[in-house]
C-alpha cells in the first residue's frame, strides 16, 4: 500500500483513517507515531514544545547563582540543588587560585562555559568536587584531612577572597 500521501515532509505520519498510534517507518526498522491519532496529537505537540524550548534550557541549568559562603564552622558552595559543605575543622589546606588548574576535565556533572559543577579531575591534583563559574576568578582549592579536594568559586565579586581570609584566620 502506497502511504506517501500520509507522510508530511517524509518525517511526520498523519492519517485520520489509521487507528494505530504507533506505525512502522517507511524505511528501516524504526517506528513513528500517527500524528492524527488523539494521543499522537498530544505527543506531537509535546515534542514540538520540547524542541522549541531546548535553546533556552541552558539558561535554566547554568543560570542560577554560584554562591560561596563561610560561617563559623563551615564553607559552603551552592548552585541550584548542588551544595558542598566543608566543616572548617576538616580543612587541611586552602589555596586562592587566579586561574583554573591545568587539564581540568569533567568526569560527571555540568561543564558549561559559565558553570562547572560536579566531579572533575586534573592529572596533577586528581579528583575534586567543583562548583564555580570559570569566567569569574579567583577560585578556592580546599583540601580536607581525608584528602578530598573541592574547587569552589562565586559569581559575587570578592566572595572567594573573603572566604579565603576567614579560613586562614580561624
Amino acid at each position: 500500500m502506497d502511504e506517501d500521501d500520509h507522510w508530511i515532509g517524509g518525517l511526520l505520519y498523519y492519517n485520520t483513517n489509521d487507528s494505530r498510534l504507533v506505525i512502522n517507518n517507511r524505511v528501516g526498522m524504526n517506528s513513528s507515531i500517527n500524528a492524527a491519532h488523539p494521543v499522537g496529537k498530544i505527543l506531537t505537540v509535546a515534542l514540538i514544545v520540547l524542541l522549541l524550548a531546548m535553546p533556552f534550557a541552558g539558561e535554566f541549568i547554568g543560570g542560577g547563582d554560584v554562591v560561596l559562603t563561610v560561617t563559623d564552622n563551615a564553607v559552603t558552595g551552592i548552585n541550584g540543588r548542588t551544595e558542598y559543605v566543608i566543616d572548617l575543622d576538616d580543612v587541611e589546606s586552602v589555596q586562592l587560585l587566579d586561574k583554573l588548574p591545568e587539564g581540568l576535565a569533567r568526569n560527571f556533572g555540568t561543564g558549561m562555559p559559565n558553570l562547572l559543577k560536579g566531579d572533575f579531575s586534573t592529572p596533577e591534583l586528581g579528583h575534586m568536587k567543583t562548583c564555580l563559574d570559570p569566567t569569574v576568578p579567583p577560585f578556592l582549592l580546599i583540601e580536607t584531612e581525608e584528602g578530598k579536594l573541592y574547587l569552589l568559586g562565586s559569581r559575587e565579586a570578592g566572595a572567594a577572597e573573603a572566604v579565603y581570609e576567614k579560613i586562614k584566620q580561624g
